[in-house]
């Protein structure tokens, strides 16, 4: 349920491009995903309702993998690909989203979800219920580690040379916008 309230969000951009209906359809959907993305995490994390048992550090990769699997799908199937991608979250974030020069968008969902599910994980639970605990803290920070480091190297190499005038263009279907999208 909670991820229906951040999903309407969304609401004023489908009614804007004259989805209606179907822009509610996609919320729902995206939601359910969302949910049921979270439920098959719970799942790994419970694993399986012995909750004595402790489970692989491997757990903490299951969130952010399928977070970026459902982000990599929907941009694949929408018509608006990546909009509305948690990614675009990382934007005032240089260093962080020069991964989305070698991953995409789906890089930067996962690098942003792992630290969130290594930190939750690890929360929950604590150290010692984690199977190769000090590997579900360190694993996660070597990675980030890197990420951040890839970032901050690229953005400093392209600080150090100098400036080049790039011809940009830009197209944009914003004036259709209200159900007037020609047919073509």
């Amino acid at each position: 349920l909670a991820a229906i309230p951040a999903h309407l969000t969304y609401v004023p951009y489908y009614n804007a491009v004259g989805m209606g209906a179907t822009g509610f359809a996609i919320i729902f959907l995206q939601a359910t995903a969302w949910a049921g993305m979270a439920r098959l995490a719970a799942g790994f994390i419970h694993n399986d309702g012995k909750q004595d048992k402790p489970v692989s550090w491997l757990v903490l990769f299951v969130y952010p993998v399928a977070w970026a699997a459902l982000d990599t799908i929907i941009t694949a199937i929408s018509p608006h690909s990546s909009a509305g991608s948690i990614a675009y979250s990382q934007g005032d974030n240089l260093a962080v989203l020069q991964i989305a020069s070698v991953a995409g968008t789906p890089g930067v969902v996962f690098a942003i979800s792992l630290l969130g599910s290594a930190a939750a994980l690890v929360a929950w639970r604590g150290v010692g219920w984690i199977r190769g605990g000090m590997l579900a803290c360190i694993v996660p920070s070597v990675i980030i580690a890197a990420i951040l480091i890839f970032g901050f190297t690229r953005l400093h190499a392209t600080a150090t040379q100098p400036a080049q005038k790039v011809a940009v263009g830009m197209l944009a279907i914003d004036d259709f916008i209200g159900g007037r999208v020609p047919k073509t």
